[in-house]
């Protein structure tokens, strides 16, 4: 159930999943750094707009987790060049996705 405002520990539970470092996150949102250790701190809440945000990258997460799965055998990865999305990113989806197809073998390219 997405939600319109997020505990601290959501927030964290919800990056942490997708595999993301609190300053990716925030790149990744556009936010900067300091807020999202403001919510996961608690010190902050977050707004509708950016728990929707949140939600919408879970969905994409959950999209690339999927790819993996649908791809079957191997699976090769492209590196990204500088940033967005990062390597952990993939490796959570990846990793997701090997929990539930365990022949699944991921490559980077």
């Amino acid at each position: 159930m997405e939600r319109d405002i997020l505990s601290a520990a959501e927030v964290a539970a919800l990056r942490t999943s997708m595999g993301l470092s609190q300053a990716h996150l925030a790149d990744m949102l556009g936010v900067n750094v300091r807020t999202v250790r403001s919510w996961e701190s608690g010190r902050d809440k977050t707004s509708p707009s950016s728990s929707a945000a949140l939600w919408g990258l879970l969905r994409r997460h959950q999209a690339l987790t999927a790819s993996f799965l649908e791809a079957g055998g191997v699976v090769g990865v492209a590196r990204e060049a500088e940033g967005i999305p990062p390597r952990g990113w993939y490796l959570a989806a990846a990793g997701r996705a090997m929990t539930v197809e365990p022949d699944l073998m991921v490559e980077w390219v």
